[in-house]
């Protein structure tokens, strides 16, 4: 599987254009089981820029980031209660340390999957938690309906989803050493001007991928995508939409 987030560039176009929307997941999950204190640890597989991880926050005392692009580690904040690593999820670099909470936000399409799920059985103790999300745009800006539209026979039709595996899918059967307890959806609506969008758009792995067979500079496709957008926005670039963010989470269980 390629992985299309592991250059300077591709970093950099990340950093710039993703919004936060993960604490929603870990807010719906912290409500509906009731969580009130923080686990000891928790560790955050395929953090990219550091998102995913500083959504754990208020949830762990020690959070370790973990991420396969050196690219994208170095463009993560630093926070005196988290720790950043390079390795791959397959290979998690963890011996003594047992886990209480795992996260993967937007990453399991893109792993080895059942190299993966083994290493998280490793790490993760007896009765501890692995919440696995999804996420995205979902195609929806609040204030004007024709953005939907645009989003599929526009923007999709010329940057097209690259190959993938499937998604996590524990109804299918939930994975080897863990029961599945919750799922759900999560939403957000994130206020992003016509620019805010197109970098965006740029950091996904659509557009990565396009850049990377045409050869072609993000700047004019950053130009192309304001172009679009600015209809949606009245030609003002300095007007704020509300786009909705979110997905589905799946929440288990190691037995």
């Amino acid at each position: 599987m390629v992985n299309y987030f592991d250059s300077a560039r591709s970093a950099e176009l990340y950093e710039r254009g993703r919004p936060f929307y993960h604490d929603e997941a870990l807010k719906a999950v912290a409500e509906a089981e009731g969580w009130t204190r923080p686990v000891a640890n928790a560790l955050d597989v395929g953090c990219g820029t550091g998102l995913s991880t500083r959504a754990l926050l208020p949830y762990a005392r020690r959070i370790i980031g973990l991420d396969a692009s050196p690219a994208m580690i170095a463009r993560a904040p630093a926070d005196p209660r988290i720790r950043y690593r390079v390795a791959p999820a397959e290979r998690l670099p963890l011996v003594s340390e047992r886990i209480d909470l795992l996260t993967l936000s937007e990453a399991f399409h893109w792993l080895d999957q059942p190299r993966f799920l083994e290493e998280a059985h490793r790490v993760i103790r007896p009765g501890a938690w692995f919440l696995v999300y999804g996420g995205g745009i979902r195609g929806v800006m609040d204030e004007v309906p024709e953005f939907t539209p645009w989003m599929r026979e526009v923007h999709l039709a010329r940057y097209p989803e690259p190959p993938r595996h499937p998604p996590f899918e524990p109804e299918n059967g939930p994975p080897f050493g863990f029961e599945p307890v919750r799922e759900g959806r999560y939403e957000k609506a994130v206020p992003m001007t016509a620019e805010r969008l197109a970098d965006f758009f740029l950091s996904v792995s659509n557009t990565l991928q396009y850049l990377g067979d045409s050869g072609e500079s993000p700047e004019t496709h950053r130009q192309f995508l304001v172009r679009e957008l600015l209809a949606f926005y009245g030609g003002r670039p300095d007007r704020i939409r509300h786009l909705r963010f979110g997905g589905r989470f799946h929440l288990l269980r190691r037995v």
